[in-house]
């Protein structure tokens, strides 16, 4: 375990096991007994890393559009958005991402958020991912997310899932 203890603390931090999770993901997907094993291994991560990056450059691109995407969402999803059940939703959501009751959260304490808005894998999501999705919707740019902003970052995640959902079934 001291491979992963890259602050030589002790102790597994939540950034020190994630890697220490990709590892196991990634060797055991690579543990392939051919090259050719290991290279579909390694693309499956690739691939997954680039559907959340995806993710992000659409938020990047349309999260000041939001209430023009809000306006074409079911009139269900609509009333759902502004709703007393959707403030409380994203108040208790939030307290567990802030147990301390500060009233802000680090980047990456939005892992299990960005992996859920994503639909990715723990192991497809990094850091670096969850300081973008914190970057967009830090409004005062303070480096962290306040509940308001937080509010923000979970209304566009239900808005594109809404319509996302609307898409496919249009699909069938």
């Amino acid at each position: 375990m001291r491979i992963f203890d890259t602050d030589g603390d002790g102790n597994i931090s939540m950034e020190e096991f994630r890697d220490l999770l990709r590892f196991c993901v990634l060797m055991t997907t690579v543990d392939g007994s051919t090259k050719e094993e290991e290279d579909e291994g390694l693309a499956t991560v690739e691939v997954a890393k680039r559907a959340v990056d995806e993710v992000i450059k659409c938020v990047e691109q349309d999260v000041s559009m939001v209430d023009q995407f809000e306006a074409k969402c079911p009139p269900a999803v609509r009333e759902f958005l502004a709703s007393d059940e959707f403030w409380q939703e994203v108040q208790a959501r939030f307290g567990e991402l802030d147990p301390e009751a500060k009233g802000i959260v680090d980047p990456e304490e939005l892992f299990p958020v960005v992996i859920e808005l994503t639909n990715s894998e723990p192991w497809a999501v990094t850091d670096a991912h969850c300081r973008k999705f914190a970057h967009i919707f830090d409004e005062d740019k303070d480096g962290k997310i306040a509940l308001v902003e937080f509010r923000n970052l979970v209304r566009f995640c239900v808005i594109m899932s809404a319509l996302d959902e609307a898409e496919f079934t249009a699909d069938k």
